[in-house]
């Protein structure tokens, strides 16, 4: 029999135990490991428009963007940007890119205050604001509008 020190105490295990934990470790860390060998490894896309597509989606998913606030807000729709993240023949606009960089700064921010729950983050874009005199996703009209929102949040985050 084996023991296992616990806050300066000997806790006796029997030795088969910590055969099937080895065992368990040894299969999950396994499970783990990538073949690079494998047919299906994708690489990581170095396109920035596919890149910066994704991230727009996902943060814009977080937020509870709807496809004509996501269309409002960035110049694209959900639809535009699949095609910006499934080829290289498209690009973002200089405004899209523009307004796409505050969009993920409004999303990273909320997300340092609320975590990553997308249900506090839809919640902080609907819920009405004494800053705004309205919802932050009403008043996210312009680009100006998103950058003073990404402001006021990371001046907030700042205190």
């Amino acid at each position: 029999m084996k023991g296992v020190v616990l806050l300066d105490s000997v806790v006796p295990v029997q030795s088969s135990v910590l055969g099937r934990q080895k065992a368990a470790f040894e299969s999950n860390i396994g499970d783990l490991m990538i073949d690079k060998n494998q047919d299906d490894y994708e690489p990581i896309s170095t396109n920035p428009n596919r890149v910066l597509g994704q991230a727009v989606k996902k943060a814009a998913a977080d937020l509870g963007c709807s496809d004509e606030e996501l269309q409002r807000l960035i110049g694209c729709s959900f639809e535009e940007l699949d095609e910006l993240t499934s080829s290289d023949e498209y690009s973002f606009t200089h405004r899209s890119m523009r307004s796409s960089v505050y969009l993920l700064k409004l999303h990273r921010a909320l997300c340092a205050m609320y975590g990553n729950d997308p249900l506090a983050l839809r919640r902080w874009m609907r819920m009405p604001h004494k800053k705004f005199g309205m919802s932050p996703i009403e008043h996210l009209n312009s680009e100006q509008a998103l950058n003073q929102t990404v402001s006021y949040l990371e001046a907030g985050l700042s205190r």
